[in-house]
């Protein structure tokens, strides 16, 4: 029994496609998506036939999946105020949010979550809440733009050599 937990999170258009379509990607994505273990989440911005919207109104230019992803964590998405935010939570919150968001601008985008819904994403802690302004529109202040690299030089350049070169193996392939 592996004890690993994989959470998968996209904010990409045609998330549900990640497998690559000229490869079977659809095909391959579903087969995967029913095949979770029960040690596997996937938090996926929207279906494969979607697009994922993203614009300067959310957090100066980010996904709208990932704004509201980000604000469920902070605590929004807990509604049983248990200091818990569940995939489950996290599920509603953002079908309650991204749909109708993306519904005003002549848009569908659903999002796709798989996995165990009681699985804990995020423990809310006062210094976690303090990020969250509560104010009329419950907005998030703005998020710095998220840069085009995957990882931060800051923490990859203080690993481990083999890490490094283990790392850019990855980024690769």
């Amino acid at each position: 029994d592996n004890k690993s937990k994989v959470i998968l999170i996209s904010d990409a258009c045609h998330s549900g496609n990640l497998a690559g379509a000229t490869i079977g990607g659809p095909s391959a994505t579903l087969k995967s998506i029913k095949e979770l273990s029960k040690n596997q989440i996937l938090i996926l911005s929207c279906q494969p036939e979607e697009v994922s919207i993203e614009g300067e109104q959310w957090g100066g230019g980010r996904g709208l999946f990932s704004y509201y992803f980000v604000e469920g964590l902070y605590g929004l998405a807990n509604t049983n105020n248990d200091t818990l935010v569940t995939v489950q939570e996290i599920e509603r919150y953002l079908q309650d949010r991204v749909s109708p968001e993306a519904e005003k601008l002549d848009y569908i985008q659903t999002p796709n979550v798989q996995g165990s819904l009681k699985e804990v994403l995020a423990n809310i802690t006062q210094d976690s809440q303090k990020h969250v302004y509560f104010d009329p529109e419950k907005k998030l202040p703005d998020l710095t733009p998220v840069q085009s690299r995957f990882y931060d030089d800051n923490i990859i350049g203080t690993a481990d050599t083999s890490v490094q070169n283990l790392f850019r193996e990855f980024e690769e392939a």
